[in-house]
């Protein structure tokens, strides 16, 4: 059969995904898991983590939770979309200070911190870690993270707060393509997720930062591989130059004076557009938190609390039962 195809943006998105599209960090990871004879685990809790991040385990489990602390300064949610963590977008932080990083000095940062969860997974042996390390490494391709040449050269490390968040989101979305069946009757269909500019790229990297891992390489190798390899730079003048800003095709946009708001109001907008990172059932409970009054969001929290209590007995009634007591499935 031969569909006919016509070429459009399907401009349903929700938090970087659109409706018929996929989650294109677990896909990249997944795939790069495979191509490196591994078996990916929580490396997709790992690199989720970076869009809806928190030191609680139950905020973490329950993003839902996590979305309120968005717009709270000084929380470490808000502080990987805004602040001093932008890094582990592999974007220019603002520490809040004024001071305007180099190039070179946000590169250091970068690899400093890869190589501390890097680290952390190998000492440990949880490669939640490891996955941080990927969405770190993965967010560098898309370009509305950092500005590269022909050959994939750093340019310039880009800052959020200089983007208009919905721009920002069309560097990770795939494209959507309406297939006409046979009965006449349209589809929409998203396009491959290796068809997303960078994601190629992303992939090779990946792929090699686990087979290092998987060799035993030391955060040395991880270092030298990524200074050389990941973020090398057009040339010598680029790294002394200043980091932040945006390609022109991701700015705030002016208009009659006004610049569009970042939509902090409508964080469907504007959050975890990196290659699309949130999954299915997170981007439901966000779309659903936006538009709850803010005088509810205590007695949400509530019974979402009371919730991870209910999950928590449930699950440990089922490891009672089935890893200790059953006949038929041991531990």
């Amino acid at each position: 059969m031969t569909d006919n195809i016509s070429n459009k943006n399907f401009d349903k998105v929700a938090f970087g995904i659109t409706a018929l599209g996929g989650n294109v960090h677990e896909r990249i990871t997944k795939k790069a898991a495979e191509l490196a004879d591994m078996h990916y685990g929580n490396m997709i809790e790992g690199v989720e983590w970076p869009d809806l991040p928190s030191n609680n385990p139950e905020k973490a489990r329950y993003p839902i939770l996590t979305y309120f602390d968005l717009k709270k300064p000084n929380t470490i949610t808000n502080k990987s979309h805004h602040g001093e963590f932008q890094i582990w977008h592999s974007m220019a932080p603002d520490d809040g200070t004024g001071k305007v990083y180099s190039n070179r000095e946000v590169k250091d940062k970068i690899i400093n911190q890869a190589v501390e969860w890097y680290e952390q997974a190998q000492n440990s042996g949880n490669n939640f870690h490891l996955g941080k390390v990927l969405h770190m490494v993965q967010d560098s391709y898309s370009h509305s993270h950092v500005v590269r040449d022909e050959n994939d050269k750093v340019k310039s490390f880009q800052s959020y707060n200089e983007q208009d968040g919905r721009e920002h989101g069309t560097a990770d979305k795939p494209q959507i393509k309406t297939v006409i069946e046979n009965n006449g009757m349209e589809r929409q269909v998203p396009e491959d997720w290796q068809q997303i500019p960078g994601t190629l790229q992303a992939l090779e990297a990946s792929t090699a930062i686990l087979k290092l891992y998987k060799s035993g390489a030391s955060s040395k190798d991880l270092a030298d591989y990524l200074r050389e390899k990941v973020y090398p730079f057009e040339n010598e003048q680029t790294k002394d130059l200043p980091a932040g800003g945006s390609d022109p095709k991701y700015q705030k946009r002016i208009a009659e004076n006004t610049e569009t708001p970042m939509s902090e109001t409508s964080p469907a907008n504007v959050q975890f557009t990196s290659f699309g990172q949130m999954g299915a059932s997170h981007v439901a409970s966000l779309k659903m938190a936006e538009h709850i009054p803010e005088q509810y969001h205590s007695h949400l929290q509530d019974l979402v609390n009371q919730r991870i209590v209910e999950h928590n007995l449930t699950v440990g009634l089922l490891e009672k039962t089935y890893t200790h007591e059953s006949p038929t499935l041991s531990a």
